[in-house]
């Protein structure tokens, strides 16, 4: 029996062209064809991967139906990972309890309104690793070891890392922000830095 990743996959080969899913823009319908959809699926594995996500982790999402859900379902799952709808409508109490019950340790949240839920009850929730937004009209950070990146930030992550599993540096230059894997750090006159080579740089962000 196949999974569902490899039955999505089968489908985006089999019908590269056909729209996968449609999504309301200005007024008017727009098409996601299967092979974009496939792509920017592929993308988002890669980067949860560099995130650290893997088989067996509970990661949980609590957002609307939008394709940005579907997106980090079929990631989530191509990972191997065990996925955990949360529905919207839920009250940050009885959001605590699904995401302590199932062990939750990464959370993509939908918006500002999902997000503020989940500010409630962080403090008490001592597996989460991460949280993963899709669009926040302000970001506030979580506090503690816990981390917050968009979803952008994780797709740049997955662009600029993989081509057909091969690593690929990415083109730095002075004054960027970046996000790296490995480097050394230095501290010099009490000021820190971090030496890094080029081929440890997962994304430029800005």
């Amino acid at each position: 029996m196949k999974t569902i990743p490899q039955q999505f996959v089968e489908t985006a080969s089999r019908y590269p062209k056909r729209p996968a899913l449609k999504f309301k823009y200005h007024g008017a319908y727009i098409g996601l064809s299967f092979s974009e959809l496939a792509r920017r699926v592929s993308v988002l594995a890669h980067g949860m991967r560099s995130l650290g996500i893997g088989a067996g982790e509970r990661v949980a999402i609590l957002s609307e139906n939008r394709t940005e859900w579907v997106r980090a379902d079929l990631a989530s799952m191509t990972l191997g990972a065990i996925v955990i709808p949360v529905h919207t409508t839920l009250s940050p109490q009885i959001i605590k309890h699904i995401l302590l019950d199932s062990g939750t340790t990464r959370v993509f949240v939908s918006d500002q309104i999902q997000y503020n839920k989940l500010l409630r009850i962080v403090d008490e929730l001592p597996e989460l690793k991460t949280v993963i937004y899709f669009s926040l009209d302000h970001p506030e950070h979580l506090g503690g070891s816990k981390e917050l990146i968009s979803l952008a930030e994780v797709m740049a992550v997955g662009e600029g890392r993989y081509d057909d599993g091969v690593l690929i540096p990415m083109n730095v230059k002075v004054g960027d922000t970046v996000i790296f894997q490995w480097g050394d750090k230095l501290t010099v006159d009490g000021e820190e830095y971090w030496i890094v080579n080029e081929g440890s740089v997962l994304a430029v962000i800005k």
